[in-house]
C-alpha cells in the first residue's frame, strides 16, 4: 500500500509581500449522476495575479471502508482548471484510529511550465478537480478535518494526513477548514468505572443539530436496532472479577441517498470492577433441629454484614452465622467499593425437644374383606393426614381402620403448630381368598379331572386333608403342590376336607363323580 508523507513545496516570489493568515476552504460534493465528486475550493478574500499562484497543495478525503465491491476505488481526478494536473498520491485504508474508514490521497504541485495562475474570486467556489468511483458506493466521502479527525497527525502509521493549501497572497498556510464539516459524537457515561450488576448511563451529542440515528454496540456486538434516542442504559455482567466492556455509538444521519449518507463513531471502555460473591450455602431443610451454620465465601478483601428480616446483626461480620431461632437471612457483602447483598434464605427450625418423631407400624398381610387398625406411633405431632383416604375410617387420626380391596400403601403427614412436616409409609398386603370346588369327576375327559383349589399357591405352609366318612384320611397334602386326583374311587362318594393357612381353616365336603 503506498502512503503520503506530507511535505510542501512553496514557490516563494521574493518580490511578492507574504500575508500570514489562513484564507482557503475546500469542499467536495456528490454529483446527481452518484458517481462523480467535486473537490472546490472557496477564498475569504479575492487575490489577483501574482498573489493568486498556488504553490502546492494536499487534499485528503475521507471514504467509508468496505471489501470486495465495496473497496473505494477511484478513477484518475481530473481538473477544469488548464494545466492544473491532480495525482491521487496514495491511501490508508482503516486506520486504527478510525477502522470504519479509508484515507484518501490527492496533491498538486505547480513546478511545471506552463505555471498554473488564475483570479480567485472572494466568496466564488472554484472547483479544483473531479473524479468517479469505479466501485460501489457505502456512504458520503468528504473532506479531512485537521483539528478533529480521529487520524490527525501523529498517528499510529505515521502519517502526515490532513490538508494544506500555499498561496502566495495568503502563505504556505492558506488553508481554514472546510466548507461543510461533519459531526462528530460525544459519548459520556455516568460512571467509567462501576461495580458488575450496576446499570450505566450513556449519553451521545452529536456536534452539530440535525436528524440523527444512534446504533449501539456493546463488544461490537450491536444493542437492538438504531433509534433516535441519544440514551441508552447497559447493565453490566455481574461477575466476580474485573473485566472490560467497550461501548460504542455510530451516529448516523437520516438521509434517503445510501451514497451521501454519513456516520461516525465514538467508544468508551468500561473498567468494571468485580462484584462480590453473595451467594450464601445453606443446605438445610425445613424443620430441621437447630442451631445451623450458613456461610458465604471467604475473601479476605471483604466485608460482610448480616442481616435477619431486614434488620442489621451488628455483632455478626463474619464470612459464617450460626442460626439459633428460624428467620429469613441475607449478608451485605462490601468488596473494592462495590457493596452486594445476597437473596435471602429462609431458616425454618426447631428445638430437638420440638422434633418430630414418626413411624407407620409394620407392613401387614391381610385377607381381602378384612379389615385392619394402622398402628401409627408419634412424638410432638399434633395433626395427622394419611393418603390414600378412600379406605380408611378417618384419614385425619393416627390409627385409622384400613379395609383396602388390594395391596395398598398408605403415607401418613403429622406436623406440629409450627407447620413441620413428617412422613412415613406403611404396606398393607391383600391377600385374595382361596376358591375350593365342592365336586369334581377324575373321568379323563380333560374337564374337571383334578380338585383344583384356586390361589392356593399364594398361601405357604399349608396343609390339605381329605376324610372318607369313617374319619380316615385318604389324602394329605403340605403346600398342595400336587392336586388331588382320588385315585381308586370307583364310584361316586362325598368326603370331607380341612385346609389350614395361616390366616384360617376352610372345612367342608367334597363329591366325586364316576
Amino acid at each position: 500500500m503506498k502512503f503520503l508523507r506530507f511535505f510542501g513545496i512553496f514557490i516563494a516570489l521574493a518580490y511578492l509581500p507574504k500575508i500570514a493568515f489562513s484564507q482557503i476552504t475546500l469542499n467536495t460534493t456528490l454529483d446527481p449522476d452518484g458517481v462523480t465528486y467535486k473537490v472546490s475550493m472557496v477564498s475569504s478574500q479575492s487575490f489577483m495575479g501574482n498573489s493568486a499562484f498556488i504553490g502546492s497543495s494536499q487534499i485528503t478525503l475521507v471514504v467509508p471502508h468496505g471489501s470486495g465491491d465495496n473497496y473505494f476505488q477511484v478513477s484518475s481526478p481530473i481538473s477544469p482548471i488548464p494545466n492544473m494536473r491532480w495525482t491521487f498520491s496514495g491511501r490508508a485504508d482503516a486506520p486504527p484510529e478510525n477502522p470504519d474508514y479509508d484515507y484518501l490521497f490527492f496533491s498538486f504541485i505547480n513546478n511545471t511550465l506552463p505555471f498554473v495562475r488564475f483570479d480567485i474570486i472572494a466568496n466564488q467556489e472554484v472547483g479544483l478537480f473531479t473524479f468517479k468511483r469505479i466501485s460501489q458506493c457505502a456512504g458520503r466521502v468528504y473532506v479531512f478535518n485537521n483539528q478533529t479527525d480521529p487520524f490527525r497527525f501523529p498517528n499510529s502509521m505515521g502519517i502526515n494526513t490532513g490538508n494544506s493549501f500555499s498561496l502566495s497572497g495568503a502563505g504556505s498556510g492558506a488553508y481554514s477548514g472546510n466548507n461543510t464539516e461533519q459531526p462528530l459524537v460525544n459519548l459520556n457515561a455516568d460512571n467509567s468505572n462501576p461495580c458488575a450488576g450496576n446499570e450505566v448511563t450513556f449519553t451521545a451529542t452529536p456536534t452539530m443539530t440535525g436528524t440523527y440515528f444512534f446504533q449501539w454496540y456493546v463488544d461490537d456486538v450491536p444493542q437492538g436496532l438504531p433509534t433516535a434516542n441519544p440514551v441508552f442504559k447497559y447493565l453490566t455482567a455481574n461477575k466476580e472479577t474485573d473485566f472490560q466492556v467497550n461501548v460504542t455509538v455510530k451516529l448516523l444521519e437520516s438521509l434517503s441517498n445510501p451514497c451521501d449518507a454519513y456516520s461516525t463513531k465514538k467508544a468508551i471502555k468500561l473498567a468494571v470492577k468485580g462484584s462480590p460473591n453473595v451467594k450464601i450455602a445453606f443446605n438445610g431443610i425445613d424443620c430441621m433441629v437447630l442451631p445451623t451454620t450458613i456461610s458465604i465465601k471467604n475473601d479476605a478483601l471483604a466485608q460482610y454484614q448480616w442481616q435477619e428480616a431486614g434488620n442489621v446483626l451488628s455483632s455478626e461480620t463474619k464470612n459464617t452465622l450460626n442460626v439459633v431461632k428460624s428467620g429469613n437471612y441475607a449478608v451485605k457483602v462490601t468488596k473494592n467499593g462495590c457493596v452486594s447483598t445476597s437473596d435471602i434464605v429462609k431458616v425454618v427450625g426447631i428445638s430437638a425437644d420440638e422434633k418430630i418423631v414418626l413411624e407407620a407400624g409394620k407392613d401387614t398381610t391381610i385377607l381381602a374383606g378384612e379389615s385392619v387398625k394402622l398402628k401409627a406411633n408419634s412424638t410432638n405431632a399434633i395433626y395427622f393426614n394419611w393418603t390414600p383416604a378412600s379406605s380408611l375410617s378417618d384419614a385425619t387420626i393416627q390409627q385409622p381402620i384400613a379395609r383396602p380391596l388390594e395391596t395398598t400403601q398408605y403415607t401418613i403427614t403429622a406436623s406440629n403448630e409450627a407447620g413441620c412436616l413428617v412422613t412415613a409409609s406403611v404396606t398393607i398386603n391383600v391377600q385374595p381368598p382361596l376358591y375350593i370346588p365342592n365336586a369334581f369327576s377324575p373321568n379323563g375327559d380333560g374337564l374337571n379331572d383334578d380338585w383344583e383349589i384356586e390361589n392356593i399357591g399364594l398361601y405357604t405352609d399349608t396343609t390339605v386333608e381329605v376324610f372318607n366318612r369313617w374319619g380316615n384320611t385318604v389324602f394329605f397334602s403340605k403346600g398342595y403342590s400336587e392336586p388331588w386326583k382320588a385315585e381308586g374311587v370307583e364310584i361316586t362318594t362325598t368326603y370331607s376336607y380341612v385346609i389350614k393357612t395361616k390366616f384360617k381353616t376352610y372345612r367342608g365336603l367334597i363329591t366325586v363323580f364316576r
